[in-house]
């Protein structure tokens, strides 16, 4: 049980304040786990399927605009000229585009441990394997 509240407290520490709303809601997902009804399995299994979608999406929407950024850096470099010209503009831009990048490192890290977790406790909860009950399809790219 104490585990389980060290990676709560650590979710809330490290996660990134402007995307808070986008992270998988652990004590949410926790809570499901202690209820006591009869369909508290499907419940779970609804909540973290909709969690990892809304994740999902997200994740989509931070690359799309990481790589736009990313674009529009590389045509920042072209010339000689105007790399002279916007150095100091363009160093800033980099340093931003790196930050965004750790946040979005950060936030993939944090949601796949609170996924491994929650589904752990799953486990331990109802002494079975979340993935033997709730067949998940190979994934596919």
């Amino acid at each position: 049980r104490g585990a389980g509240m060290k990676f709560a407290k650590r979710l809330q520490k490290e996660l990134y304040e402007e995307w808070h709303d986008h992270y998988v809601d652990y004590k949410q997902m926790k809570k499901i786990l202690k209820k006591d009804m009869p369909e508290v399995m499907n419940v779970f299994h609804d909540s973290l399927e909709t969690q990892i979608i809304k994740v999902l999406f997200f994740m989509r929407r931070q690359q799309e605009a990481l790589t736009s950024e990313l674009w529009s850096l590389e045509s920042h470099t072209v010339g000689d000229a105007a790399l002279e010209t916007h150095a100091l503009e363009l160093g800033r831009h980099c340093e931003l585009l790196v930050q965004k990048l750790e946040n979005f490192k950060n936030y993939a890290e944090l949601n796949l441990t609170a996924v491994r977790k929650i589904v752990k406790k799953f486990d331990k909860h109802f002494g079975m394997q979340f993935q033997e009950i709730f067949r998940t399809p190979p994934a596919t790219s």
